[in-house]
């Protein structure tokens, strides 16, 4: 017997958006008029047997269908992909909605109507691309891919290969608009070698998706003054970049996502103070992200999760001995209760808010070059090579430090979670510090904070302990550290995650459908 004409078929929730044609039994038909410019939207079918085999147990043989249905654009390929972009981005300006910026000028970040795009296949940024969209052939600003509206991976994904990368700082996706969700998508940056999940990550370039307005005098959009809200990356695998994304005056949600082999901190982000000129007048904007993480599992980072560096916030600029003027005149004593009063208490600052679970299979052996990576050269340097001597000689890291005996050998090592950095190097060294004013949400109860200001001097270790021995390497981090604002936010060396259990070889790290199962929130 035919499937169809042995089932009824019966849409009970969004009629709007779909009917079952007259002629051909049993064929959905979607309407587009309905579901133009309204974004994701659900079908509810019910299916039920025509000739049940007991007329009062029908539950048994009645089941409920949910559709996902949205008025967009399909793409088969990279060169698809681009073209529903640009599509994409002139529909969102036809139907474009003022807001108003921190100064209450009329700005176009958001539309009233969303145009989705919907990935069919797997595809590459390859040769044939990057030649169309630019004479370099390389990926640059024209060919990567700019979103001003949703798009939907069905699992897909996209990828390139770092020899088609213009620059170790190119992204392949672009989130320019507020209100996008970026859903199902896997993203792979740099197609390295036939084992992707344990590459060399120094050698990577790129990022998966960065989140920025992008400058457009006709929608009266400037650079550091327009905020983009409401963006969300969902279910998604983001890999094999330099990072996953820089994220610059936005709020973001990352839910179920799975992020792995990265160069630096996977997520880098400041918060600090930009100026944009409206006619002939220059205004400054405050710049801050709000993150919201939500079951995340991160592997094999170089550095961190996420750095949210503070970065000429409160300080206007320092003199040549490292001394701070404030930005609105304040004195050392006031500027804290005036930032808080004008800034942090309107929100005017980043947050970090995590829910569920956040696995940061993420410990890293204290003899690693490249334990930290902040988007500063110089204060890498210096943090590197202080957490090395910290984390070796300081008892104040012994909880944080776990020891590991491979090939006979005693490791120290040391949880990388993410960071809060208050640091600049305008005169080289000793850095000039900023105040972090950032206060995480953590939902995940494993996870704890070393505060660089806490540290025990030398003198104050020696007086409970007179047999410790330090040098002068540790001495001098130990006065660097202490007049800094630098807070890690790490496991203990008592965590169910730890650098054996997250070796791929004790096979403790899930994957799979488990792992599915786990970003859901079901395990």
């Amino acid at each position: 017997m035919d499937f169809y004409s042995a089932y009824n078929f019966k849409i009970i929730s969004g009629e709007d958006y779909a009917h079952f044609d007259d002629t051909t039994v049993n064929k959905l038909v979607f309407d587009g008029e309905g579901l133009e410019g309204k974004g994701k939207q659900q079908i509810i079918v019910r299916v039920s047997a025509k000739y049940p085999k007991y007329e009062t147990l029908a539950h048994y043989t009645t089941e409920d269908v949910t559709i996902n249905a949205v008025y967009g654009i399909a793409a088969e390929n990279a060169i698809e992909f681009k073209e529903a972009s640009l599509d994409q981005k002139a529909y969102a300006y036809a139907n474009k909605v003022a807001t108003k910026d921190y100064h209450g000028f009329d700005i176009h970040v958001s539309s009233s109507k969303t145009m989705a795009i919907v990935l069919e296949n797997d595809f590459e940024f390859d040769a044939d691309y990057c030649k169309k969209y630019h004479s370099s052939g390389k990926l640059d600003g024209d060919s990567k891919i700019n979103l001003y509206g949703d798009v939907y991976g069905n699992g897909k994904t996209v990828s390139s290969k770092k020899e088609y990368l213009d620059g170790q700082y190119r992204e392949l996706t672009h989130i320019a608009w507020s209100n996008v969700t970026m859903s199902n998508i896997h993203i792979r940056v740099n197609t390295l070698a036939e084992d992707e999940t344990s590459i060399d990550t120094q050698a990577l370039w790129g990022d998966s998706v960065d989140i920025e307005v992008i400058g457009d005098d006709d929608m009266n959009i400037k650079y550091g003054s327009a905020r983009l809200t409401n963006v969300r990356v969902e279910f998604s695998l983001l890999e094999n970049g330099k990072k996953v994304s820089s994220i610059y005056n936005a709020d973001v949600t990352y839910d179920g996502c799975v992020f792995r082999n990265v160069a630096q901190s996977a997520f880098y982000s400041p918060t600090r103070f930009t100026t944009a000129t409206f006619d002939g007048v220059e205004y400054l904007y405050p710049e801050y992200v709000h993150y919201h993480f939500n079951n995340i599992f991160a592997t094999n980072m170089l550095g961190t999760l996420a750095n949210i560096t503070y970065d000429y916030y409160s300080v206007d600029h320092y003199d040549g001995n490292n001394q701070p003027t404030y930005r609105f005149g304040q004195t050392a004593e006031t500027i804290d209760q005036y930032m808080y009063d004008n800034y942090i208490s309107k929100g005017y600052n980043s947050e970090f808010i995590q829910t569920g679970f956040l696995d940061l299979y993420n410990w890293q052996p204290s003899s690693a070059t490249n334990m930290l990576k902040t988007g500063n050269e110089d204060a890498d340097k210096l943090l590197q090579t202080a957490l090395g001597a910290l984390v070796d000689k300081h008892p104040d890291l012994d909880p944080f430090k776990y020891i590991w005996k491979r090939n006979g050998i005693d490791e120290s090592y040391f949880h990388m979670g993410f960071v809060a950095v208050g640091i600049n190097t305008p005169n080289g060294f000793p850095p000039a510090s900023e105040t972090i004013y950032l206060r995480p949400q953590l939902e995940d109860k494993r996870f704890t904070h070393f505060f660089s200001k806490n540290l025990r001097t030398i003198k104050e270790v020696k007086e409970q302990d007179p047999d410790f021995k330090s040098d002068a390497v540790l001495a001098t981090t130990v006065t660097m550290l202490k007049k800094m604002d630098f807070y890690i936010y790490l496991y203990y060396n008592t965590c169910d995650i730890n650098p054996e259990t997250q070796d791929p070889e004790s096979g403790s790290m899930p994957n799979g459908a488990k792992l599915i199962d786990h970003l859901h929130g079901l395990l």
